[in-house]
């Protein structure tokens, strides 16, 4: 569901940290992009989300500080521009939702209707957040 609202409790375990731009894939095998679940491919465009968790022991703490890293997720170069240009918007996006629905819900909301899409128009505003 898209938001304009992105305030969270400053008490969480989990967060990630949202690119700037484009990577080029090159890691050995490939990954799937968590939105879209297509196999991203060696050289191709995509968004790098590099993830941390609070350490949750005395030992954690001492071995890696105060955050522990976690596996990066990756979106495809499709849903990374689509995530991008709805984040310039002012949108907050968690990686748990599917970009091309909430690509979708943007549509209804403003009345938009991509070329050559089958997509009834709807009127809505054509503001941003």
């Amino acid at each position: 569901m898209l938001s304009c609202n992105c305030d969270f409790d400053d008490d969480y375990d989990e967060w990630f940290y949202v690119p700037s731009d484009f990577s080029i894939f090159d890691l050995a095998r490939r990954k799937r992009c968590w939105s879209c679940k297509v196999l991203i491919d060696k050289g191709s465009d995509c968004l790098v989300f590099e993830r941390a968790r609070r350490t949750m022991s005395d030992i954690e703490e001492r071995i890696y500080g105060d955050e522990k890293k976690l596996a990066s997720w990756y979106l495809c170069g499709d849903c990374g521009e689509k995530y991008l240009n709805l984040q310039a918007l002012g949108y907050c996006i968690t990686l748990n939702d599917n970009i091309q629905e909430l690509l979708e819900e943007y549509w209804d909301e403003t009345g938009f209707t991509p070329k050559g899409a089958n997509v009834e128009l709807h009127k809505g505003n054509t503001q941003s957040c």
